[in-house]
Order: structure tokens, then sequence, then C-alpha cells
């Protein structure tokens, strides 16, 4: 069980919910397969505050930092793509960032995104933000590379060719969380989806529990000394 690892730590999960989510290299598409993903990885916490922010060409906030997991979910149910086209990035960073704020707990970022951050503030000036702010940025590419395909996107009422995964910024994604304290994970199924995921809870375990220990070693040492002075 992930859920008392994370009691100590925030999440904001910023999907993109741009039209090339919509590639069907995951079954249905890219975007219903991050959405049930998410809604497993909510059953894995317990007790943690979650937010949540989408983004295409700008960045949108659906709910604030919140422990409501049945609100969580309903949400998460509800994504669609969005307008306008484009895929920010940096906005998405930044409007994580800005939930996170006033945490006094660790601070992470969970971003999925299949593309290259093209509108809205750059991913320097964002990647600054961050740092300044300690947020930490586990990154998920999401997509297999698969050739292009064609699609009739009924958001836009046009057919549109859909990005492939060579498309993703891959440096751009290491060096955010890289320079974060974080981890980047490729995800070219549905199955590398859900471990990316739950690595990312592992991760902040592996960051949280050697304070722990190294306590519980001391307490451990205290009681051996005090015993040989009463011996």
């Amino acid at each position: 069980v992930y859920g008392q690892y994370v009691a100590n730590t925030d999440f904001v999960m910023a999907i993109d919910t741009s039209s090339s989510m919509l590639t069907p290299d995951f079954i249905p598409n890219r975007l219903e397969a991050a959405k049930e993903v998410y809604l497993e990885w909510l059953d894995d916490i317990e007790k943690t505050r979650i937010g949540i922010v989408t983004f295409a060409g700008q960045s949108y906030v659906k709910t604030a930092l919140t422990e409501n997991s049945g609100e969580l979910k309903k949400i998460i149910r509800g994504l669609k793509t969005e307008q306008p086209a484009g895929t920010a990035i940096g906005d998405a960073l930044i409007t994580s960032t800005s939930l996170l704020y006033s945490s006094e707990k660790n601070r992470t970022i969970i971003l999925i995104t299949d593309g290259i951050s093209n509108m809205g503030i750059s991913l320097n000036e964002s990647l600054k933000t961050l740092k300044e702010n300690g947020i930490t940025v586990i990154a998920i590419g999401i997509g297999t590379q698969q050739e292009n395909v064609t699609l009739y996107d009924e958001l836009a009422n046009e057919s549109r060719t859909y990005a492939r995964f060579p498309d993703l910024d891959e440096d751009a994604m290491k060096t955010i969380s890289e320079e974060t304290g974080g981890m980047y994970f490729v995800a070219t199924n549905k199955t590398a989806l859900k471990d990316a995921m739950r690595a990312g809870i592992k991760y902040k375990e592996a960051v949280i529990d050697p304070t722990f220990y190294i306590l519980l070693l001391a307490c451990f040492v205290l009681l051996i000394e005090l015993s040989l002075i009463h011996i």
C-alpha cells in the first residue's frame, strides 16, 4: 500500500489535453488511458491532497488541492481535449506551482504529456519558478513510435493528423525532472504508464523514509547505551 508514504506530500496532476492525446496507440486513446491510470492511482493513496491541472494551448485549474477522492475521480472521468490548440507545458507547470505555493509539505507535480511546449511561458522560465519554490516534477512521456494517424476531431469539427511519439520533447522533460530532483519516464503502453505513476509514489517514499530509519537507529543506539549503563 503506497498511501502511508505520501502523507507528507501534496501532488498536482498536470495532464495534457491537447488534441494529439486522442491518438489511438493506447486503447481507446492516450487521454482515456491516462484517465484510467489516474483513477487507479487514486486508489493507491489516501489522506493525500491532490490538485488537477489540464493544458492544451493554455492551462486550466480543474481543482485546488483536496483530499476528496470522490470529487477528484469525478473530475478525471470528465476530462476531454481542450482548446486553444497547442501544448503549453510551461503554463501548466506555473499553474501547478501556484496550487502548491502555500503547501507546507513536500510538493510534487506529476506531468503527463505527448508533445513539445510550443505555447505560453518558456520551459526555462517555468523551471526557474519550480526550483525557486522547491517543486519536484515527475515527468511522463506518453505514446508509441507508430506512424502518424489522421482522425476526426469532434471538438474542432475537422480531421487532424495526430503527432507520433518522436514529437515529444524528451530532452526538455529530462531536464525539468532532473533539475527539480524528480524523475522522467517513457510510457509506451498502459502497464508502463501505471508503473511510472506508482514509481512517483515510491520515489517520494525513498525521499521521506531515510529520516524515519535514521531516527529509529538513533533510538535503538540510545536504548543499547541505557541498557549498558544499568548492567
